[in-house]
Parts: C-alpha cells; structure tokens; sequence
C-alpha cells in the first residue's frame, strides 16, 4: 500500500458526506471491491477530503485517482441510496453531528428501521443500545416522526443527491483524466446550494402521496413558462413521472366529460 495521504477536494459539504459515510466504502469494499486495478481504492481512500467553492481546487492533490467511478449508478443507489440520502439530511438538519451518528444513518431511513433499532436496543444488547443512545443524543429527538419532519425540512431530496453524486464523479473523472475542472457540465460551483420551497410563488393544480414515503406529498406546479412540473425526485430532474402522467390523464378525462356535457346541451 502506498497510502500517500493526498488530497481530494469536492464541491460542497454534502458531497463530503456522501464520499465519508458511502462512496468511500463502496470504492475500497463495496461495489468497487473488485475493480481493476486492484489497488485502485487506496490512494482515493486514503486522502485527506474537504470542500471549495473554487473549481480550480477541485479533484486530487498529490496523487492521480487509478480510475473513474460512476456513484449515480442506478443499480447502486437502488441499494445504498435511501441511506446516502438521510446520512446528508442528518447533517444538514443537526448542525454538529459526529460522523459516528452519521454512520447509523441506515437506522433512520423508514418508522420500521426505527423501531427494530429501538426493539432490539431494549433487549440490552450493547452494541445497539449504543447506537440508540447516540442518534437520540445527537439528534435529541426519540419519536421517529419528528425525526423524520426534521429530515424532510432540509429540503435535500433525491434528486439533488443524484446531481451531487454526478458531479462527484465528473470531479474523479476528470482527475483521473488530467482534464480542467472549470470546464464541462457539472462545472459550476456547487458550495451550500440555496433551496426555497418549490411552490412559493407558484401555482398549485394537483396533489398525489407519495408511493414510497408514508406522509410525503407531490405537487403538479406550473412554473413561470405556463409549463406544469412535478415536485417529486424524477420531475425535478426533467424526467417523466408518474404523478404528471396520471394529472394529464385525469385532464384529458375532465375535458372529455366536459364535450360530452356540450353535445348534450346543443
């Protein structure tokens, strides 16, 4: 091993924290386990990491990644996504807390991850009543649905993972290719990116549930262009949704109710 201790320097600080507490360990022993060259994971994971609003400071110092990595993959976010997503809100949401609270992120993804943690905690098993006493400590909440209130309030959602974690690997590739990082598409400086509440100032047609997260809400929006958009993970990447189709299909039956009310008057 050469372990030089370099340098690895990404966008913004929810980047770090997606590297520290998943990339990172994918890279050396997770799904990169086996990737060629062999020794590929060391120096990357050995760095020192930090963030910079400079594009010019982005990407390795004192060593050259051995290849690239795609950490959007949808194979591996289908596996680590949901706890590489609330390790970042954990963050954002409780200014301060230890990489070892972060680290138990899996526990927070859903109510049932929460109460299997807390049933098996009450069993006195060390090691988890460790972990319990650490997240409520840190967190200093116990009920699962204010947790959860407190995550979703960072308004750092799927999508904007995806984009950091594209970014990211644009950031290695770039690295690895001796390319300029002030040039490309994920460019731009990403540093504490300002979110606003995606429906100020809009106007609101529809509201759907979320399939998947219990209490969660979409919205159909139309934006300044007079064209409708979806609030959730998939409409906010430009990608077709499930909600925005099933609006179009009610609208188009409302208007065909509406024609046949016509015909019928006339």
């Amino acid at each position: 091993m050469s372990w030089k201790k370099g340098k690895l320097v990404f966008a913004n600080p929810e980047q770090v924290v997606l590297w520290n507490h998943e990339m990172a360990g994918q890279v050396s022993d997770g799904n990169w386990e086996n990737s060629r060259p062999f020794d590929h994971w060391e120096d990357i994971c050995g760095a020192e990491v930090s963030y910079s609003a400079n594009p010019d400071d982005w990407g390795t110092q004192g060593f050259k990644p051995k290849r690239a990595y795609n950490f959007s993959s949808a194979d591996l976010l289908e596996i680590v996504g949901d706890r590489a997503l609330v390790a970042v809100q954990m963050a954002k949401a409780f200014p301060g807390i230890s990489d070892k609270a972060l680290d138990h992120s899996d526990q927070l993804v859903s109510k049932s991850d929460w109460d299997r943690l807390v049933e098996i905690a009450g069993r006195g098993d060390k090691y988890w009543v460790e972990m319990l006493d650490t997240l409520k400590t840190e967190i200093g909440l116990d009920d699962y649905e204010d947790i959860k209130f407190k995550l979703n309030d960072t308004l750092y959602d799927w999508a904007d993972m995806v984009i950091d974690l594209r970014q990211m690997s644009e950031i290695i590739r770039k690295s690895f290719k001796g390319e300029s990082q002030t040039t490309g598409k994920y460019s731009s400086p990403a540093i504490e990116k300002p979110k606003t509440n995606p429906l100020e100032n809009r106007d609101i047609l529809k509201s759907y549930d979320s399939d998947i997260e219990p209490g969660r809400k979409y919205y159909i929006v139309r934006n300044d262009d007079g064209e409708l958009e979806c609030t959730c993970p998939k409409g906010k990447l430009n990608q077709r949704c499930t909600h925005l189709d099933r609006f179009n299909k009610e609208r188009e039956g409302i208007k065909e109710t509406l024609q046949e009310k016509i015909k019928k008057l006339a």
